[in-house]
């Protein structure tokens, strides 16, 4: 297992690669991720994108050899993702599943987080916020990516389902790059400490 220097210098080399260096706050993304993860033991992604947050939540996971289940459709990035976990060796923890989120039929149970990262559109975010909300325990907790862009209908989509649901409580914390929405029906978790990432 890596510790925590080794993860940040795995994610500097991963962001250089993908030439993701976009704001000097870039490992608050990864750190975010890695915290609510290893509190967590079943995790499930919608939308794995290039990898990143692949790789931040099953260096959570790892700790308590929990497991992620990652949803991407995209042929890009489902390579990509699996050449990335094999390179960190914890394959053992992940299941990809390569479809379309909307498609999908899901049969899981008691998850304890969801992180959705995918079209940002509204009408897709709110189905998926809708869809797989069900599939939580009741202490579970929702993080969406991207809830602070302007252009897209994450906020919105989220604000939607608050309203329909008013049992979900909604928090935006803006020190991740373009805000991290962290949704959950109970108390909010306060585990996020706003340090420099990975205890550099």
């Amino acid at each position: 297992m890596m510790n925590n220097q080794e993860k940040k210098q795995f994610f500097i080399g991963l962001y250089k690669r993908l030439k993701a260096l976009e704001s000097e706050n870039f490992l608050e993304y990864p750190w975010f991720l890695y915290n609510y993860a290893k509190i967590s033991n079943r995790v499930l992604e919608l939308g794995a994108g290039c990898g990143h947050s692949t790789i931040a939540l099953l260096f959570g996971l790892e700790e308590n050899n929990g497991h992620l289940w990652s949803v991407e459709f995209n042929k890009e990035n489902v390579d990509i993702c699996t050449s990335l976990v094999n390179e960190v060796k914890l394959s053992h923890l992940w299941t990809l599943i390569a479809i379309d989120d909307t498609k999908l039929r899901c049969e899981l149970s008691e998850l304890d987080l969801i992180f959705i990262d995918t079209s940002h559109q509204y009408h897709h975010t709110l189905y998926e916020l809708e869809y797989y909300h069900q599939f939580l325990k009741d202490t579970g907790t929702i993080l969406c990516h991207d809830v602070l862009m302007p252009e897209a209908g994450v906020n919105n989509a989220i604000l939607s389902f608050c309203f329909r649901y008013p049992e979900w409580k909604y928090r935006i914390y803006d020190s991740v790059p373009f805000g991290m929405g962290e949704i959950s029906r109970g108390i909010l978790l306060s585990i996020y400490i706003n340090k420099i990432p990975f205890g550099s």
